[in-house]
């Protein structure tokens, strides 16, 4: 059994801007809710989870949450997510790379991963210098088949 770090009802794994594991955090943690957890986590089929719109500074580069990553429910790393673009942004650019996250996974079969570091994909935002608004979605597929369809509203500002 797989775990795809987005299943609904559990933490996402966030990064930092070095790329370094970033310690769970209310403040940075993306939170899987009713609204915005995967329509589904069937191996082979489509997921939809949407963040909400991300603010970032213009004319820098920009780690995005989650760090995507997938997990044995013994917390054993999986390999690392692939990311495909399905519509790209119009202003910015963005850069699917390695990283690594610290999981903080609900109740359930990956309780017992909760702190560990596990290896993900993470999508950097690399914004225009100027102020405005981008969107673009990604699909994230997962070793075991789930896929997950992802859209980001990106704010630049000052």
């Amino acid at each position: 059994m797989v775990l795809a770090c987005l299943l609904p009802g559990l933490w996402a794994c966030a990064p930092t801007a070095d790329g370094s594991p970033l310690a769970p955090s209310t403040a940075s943690a993306v939170r899987a809710t009713s609204d915005t957890a995967p329509r589904s986590s069937a191996r082979g089929t489509a997921a939809t989870y949407a963040p909400g719109s991300v603010t970032v500074p213009r004319g820098r580069e920009s780690p995005l949450n989650p760090v995507y990553q997938s997990m044995t429910t013994d917390c054993r790393s999986l390999p690392r997510p692939t990311v495909r673009v399905i519509a790209a942004p119009r202003l910015g650019r963005i850069e699917a790379r390695p990283a690594q996250g610290i999981t903080t996974f609900g109740p359930g079969p990956w309780a017992a991963c909760w702190g560990r570091i596990g290896d993900g994909t993470v999508i950097f935002f690399v914004a225009p210098d100027r102020i405005g608004h981008d969107r673009f979605t990604v699909e994230v597929m997962h070793s075991d088949g789930t896929r997950i369809v992802v859209p980001y509203r990106i704010e630049v500002t000052r």
